[in-house]
Formats: structure tokens, C-alpha cells, sequence
């Protein structure tokens, strides 16, 4: 993103179009100056990497971080603090050395505590990098004699973050264990100071060395610092760090001008206390092995009716009875893609050959015994439910089916009284968000099928979910 105010123009690019909590984000700032007859002075870089956090007071409980006081003054859409980290650098000089062209590295680890990007109903999480460039603006007057003018000026420039959920669950740890990494990062979340939970740090890159250079030697060294910090000998018994250098979001940066590796110009801001180093320690030795949820949880065994589950070659099939009676059997395609992602395709087929084999069994009684699907309705959703702790319960009656948001993205409706097999096809939309918990909601993408089904001479409903897993 560019902007440009008065004599100087101000760029601002992530190296990642999207983070995960706990990787490490870098950003290059580009400051130019248009004019060739103007030389500006720098004298301060203010840098500000802010998660807000908007809940509902219909729907969330007024405890739900209530020890930390709201930025805005809605009392129904209140607004909090997720991280407020901020920098305040100055720097000297102008840009006559640099051929009208400075830049900057930013770099900071994200707390893996930390929601990912969402807009909802009862919950919306957000996150945003913002620079603000001070310098001095010199004017000369005409008449000699006339005191040159210094004034400051500002420009500031802002960029979204997008976070992408953190996948806690494994196929090798049980719902008690993925209990207590929610658990754990919930209480980080509940008691972590905003304004210290994590540090921003800000290097300038000078003549003579390239950004990737640049990028490459600030992880060398602080990949250095943070092994040093686990040997320490002042320190025994001391947990490692979290790898202040993965290498998720550092990789290649723009090729950019040739500058300089000289020292930086700008000193660190170490404000991150203890405590929050300590609580981040011990959220990575928790939530060390990430992966897909159990594909057990796929079946979703229904209480209205038997599922019969088979899987093969990528394919899935679902068997669906009312009582013993067959229904009809779902077959779910393979994705193109190997795995579900934005912009995938969901289709599948209904066979309702057993149910119309049911029907002929007894030739003298089959109106009365046999089960016929009439009509069919499928629907492609995304669901927000907000955990039972921080439900705002209305009245003692107040049940949790209340906090549950429902988005039909695309439906599908057929008749199919006279049908023995049909197909379905939906396409999840390109910003489709992968389904995640955190503390304060969960969010889920599914298929809903609602069947019609005839019963001897009475009609039933029968509604299936089958949720979806997005990479």
C-alpha cells in the first residue's frame, strides 16, 4: 500500500498475504522523496501493530473481559484490545545519502493466543499494521531577511493483517488434551496485557546491502539470540523459546533498491515483560503437533437416524436409516484439489436405490412397512456458536441453540418421489475462512440435508448434518 502526503511518500508491504499465531511477521517500509529540490529531515517512526476485538452484548456475557476497559463507547458493539504493540523509533538524518529512498524492516512474533481474522454476528476479530512518519518541513521565504519556517509533518500509512486459525486438534491426541490446549490459550487470552504481550523491533537498511540480505541476517541473529537465551547458565532449568525464526513469513521480500548494511538507527523495544515470555513458552510446548481434526468427527452420528459410514480411494459414504429402514445413501466426490480449500468443489450423489428396494419387500403390506424419500433439501453453511462460558444468558430458561448463527452460502431443493438417483454440486466461496475454536466462539462449515421422507401413509423429517474440514 502507498500513500503520499506533502514532500514525502510513504509504502508499506507484508512479506505474507496472510499469518499464522506464533509466526514471525516482516514488513518493509519505503520512504521516498518525490522532489528533487526538497530534502526532508526524519524525525521520528511511530509503528503500531493493533488487534481489535468487537463483541456483541446481546449475546456475549458482560464478564467476558471485563478487567479490560473497551476503546469504544457502543455498549452493544464493545470494542477491546486484543494486542495494542507499538514502537517509537526516532531517526536521524535525510535522504540525501540514499538516493531519496530509505527503508525499514519491521518485525514482530505473533502471540499464538491471538483469534484469527473474523467478521460474525456475536464476535468480530481484527488486525492491522500502521506506520506514522514525523519529519521537519523547512520553509524558505522569499525576502532574505525573513527567519526560515521548521514545521513537522506526519504521513501515515495502514495495512490489514489476516490471521488464519491455529489447528490445535491431532488424529493422535484425545478431546482431553485438545481440551487443554483451548484451555490454555484461553487463560493467556483472559490475562494477557495488550500493550506488553508482545514487542515490535525496527531495522534500517542502508547503502550496499539488498532487503533479502537484510531480512535474512536479522533471523540469523535473532535465531543467535534466542538459542543463547535457552543456554543461558543464569538461567538453569529455563524451557526453550519459541523459534523466533521459523521460517513461515520471512522467505523472499521484494527485491528493492540496493542499500546498506550498515548499523541500525533504530534501537529495540523490548516490552515484553517476563511473565508474557513465559506464558508464550509454555503455549508452544502445548500446542506443539497441529493438524486435522479426527475424521471420526465427520460421521456425526445422528440421534434421529443410523449412519452407516464407508470410506475409499478418497471418497466418503454416508448410509442413512430410519429405524431399519434405508433412506438413501451419500457419496461424497473427492475434491479436485486433494483437499477441501477456498473456492473448492462439493458435490456427491444421493442414492435412493435401497430405499426403493425396501419398498417391494412385502408385496401384500408395502404401503404400511416401506420408506420412500418424497422431496430433498441441501444446504451449504458456515455456523458461529458461542461457547456455553460466555453465552449471555436472558432468563434462567435460555438455552444454547439461541447462540447459534446460521449462513446459508448456496441451497439446494429437489423432488424425489420418483427418483432413484440425483447429484449435487456446491462451490465454497474464495474467502471461505477454515473452521476454528478460540475462547470465545467456534465456527464450522457443513452440509445440512433435510429429507422428506414417507413412511407407510405418515410423513417424517429427517435432517443430517455432515461438517466440512477447510485447509
Amino acid at each position: 500500500m502507498t500513500t503520499e502526503a506533502g514532500s514525502l511518500k510513504l509504502i508499506l508491504t507484508s512479506s505474507s498475504s496472510s499469518y499464522t499465531p506464533g509466526q514471525c511477521v516482516t514488513a518493509l517500509v519505503m520512504l521516498a522523496c518525490p522532489s528533487e529540490h526538497y530534502n526532508p529531515e526524519l524525525k521520528e517512526l511511530d509503528i503500531k501493530f493493533t488487534g481489535i476485538e468487537r463483541t456483541d452484548a446481546s449475546w456475549i456475557a458482560p464478564s467476558y473481559r471485563s478487567s479490560l476497559p473497551p476503546i469504544n463507547t457502543d455498549k452493544r458493539r464493545v470494542q477491546r484490545h486484543l494486542v495494542n504493540a507499538r514502537l517509537q523509533a526516532a531517526a536521524q538524518g535525510d535522504f540525501s545519502f540514499s538516493s531519496s529512498i530509505r527503508k525499514f524492516i519491521i518485525r514482530f512474533q505473533l502471540p499464538l493466543w491471538l483469534p484469527p481474522t473474523y467478521k460474525g454476528t456475536a464476535a468480530r476479530f481484527h488486525y492491522s499494521l500502521s506506520v506514522t512518519v514525523s519529519h521537519f518541513n523547512s520553509t524558505k521565504h522569499d525576502n532574505p531577511s525573513t527567519t526560515t519556517t521548521t514545521t513537522i509533518e506526519t504521513t501515515s500509512i495502514k495495512i490489514p493483517i489476516k490471521l488464519n486459525p491455529l489447528l490445535l486438534l491431532t488424529k493422535h491426541h484425545s478431546n482431553t488434551d485438545s481440551k487443554q490446549q483451548t484451555d490454555i490459550l484461553e487463560e493467556a487470552l483472559l490475562h494477557s496485557n495488550p500493550d506488553t504481550c508482545m514487542s515490535v523491533k525496527c531495522w534500517e537498511v542502508g547503502t550496499g546491502t539488498s532487503v533479502h540480505d537484510a531480512v535474512d541476517h536479522i533471523a540469523k541473529i535473532a535465531l543467535e539470540h534466542a538459542s543463547m537465551n535457552c543456554m543461558s547458565p543464569s538461567s538453569p532449568g529455563r524451557r526453550p523459546t519459541i523459534d523466533f525464526n521459523s521460517t513461515n513469513g520471512i522467505g523472499a521480500m521484494m527485491g528493492g533498491v540496493a542499500l546498506s548494511s550498515s548499523s541500525s538507527l533504530l534501537r529495540m523495544h523490548k516490552s515484553t515483560t517476563a511473565a508474557a515470555v513465559g506464558s508464550q513458552v509454555e503455549l508452544n510446548q502445548s500446542l506443539a503437533a497441529a493438524d486435522d481434526d479426527n475424521d471420526e468427527d465427520r460421521k456425526n452420528m445422528n440421534t434421529a437416524t443410523r449412519i452407516e459410514a464407508h470410506t475409499g480411494h478418497g471418497s466418503r459414504s454416508y448410509g442413512l436409516r430410519l429405524g431399519s429402514s434405508p433412506v438413501v445413501r451419500v457419496n461424497l466426490a473427492p475434491p479436485l484439489e486433494g483437499v477441501l480449500c477456498a473456492g473448492s468443489t462439493v458435490a456427491g450423489t444421493l442414492d435412493f436405490s435401497e430405499s426403493y428396494a425396501g419398498t417391494t419387500c412385502d408385496v401384500n403390506d408395502s404401503q404400511k412397512k416401506g420408506t420412500k424419500c418424497i422431496q430433498v433439501q441441501i444446504s451449504l453453511e458456515s455456523e458461529e456458536t458461542v461457547q456455553p462460558k460466555w453465552q449471555k444468558k436472558k432468563n434462567a430458561s435460555s438455552s444454547a441453540a439461541g447462540m447459534v448463527f446460521r449462513n446459508v452460502q448456496d441451497e439446494l431443493f429437489e423432488v424425489t418421489i420418483d427418483t432413484e438417483l440425483t447429484s449435487f454440486v456446491f462451490s465454497l466461496p474464495q474467502d471461505s475462512l477454515p473452521g476454528f475454536s478460540c475462547s470465545l466462539i467456534s465456527f464450522r462449515w457443513l452440509l445440512r440435508f433435510t429429507f422428506t421422507v414417507m413412511v407407510g401413509s405418515r410423513v417424517e423429517e429427517l435432517e443430517w448434518v455432515l461438517p466440512l474440514e477447510i485447509s
